[in-house]
């Protein structure tokens, strides 16, 4: 077998460069313990970061991905108003 090669020419790009998107939004009413987020990115392939707003440390939230544009996060019990910051990138 001969030699493979793939040539990319930012011009005229055989594969396309990987575009990665971001979205962010706050979380916790003090009643709710899942919150189903749609971000829209059409994808399933996300990884999802969640911060307690007071202090800005990282958060172990459980979360399930629902469809490629939504997750749900699954708190072990409800968060307090506005605590949680949740960062989306895929």
């Amino acid at each position: 077998m001969g030699n493979f090669w793939l040539d990319y020419d930012r011009n005229h790009p055989a594969i396309p460069e990987p575009v990665l998107q971001k979205y962010a939004t706050t979380v916790g009413d003090g009643v709710s313990s899942n919150f189903a987020i749609s971000h829209g990115f059409g994808t399933m392939s996300v990884t999802v970061q969640c911060y307690d707003m007071r202090h800005m440390n990282s958060l172990i939230v459980p979360y399930s991905i629902l469809d490629p544009n939504t997750i749900v996060l699954h708190f072990s019990s409800p968060p307090a108003n506005s605590s949680v910051r949740v960062v989306i990138i895929g």
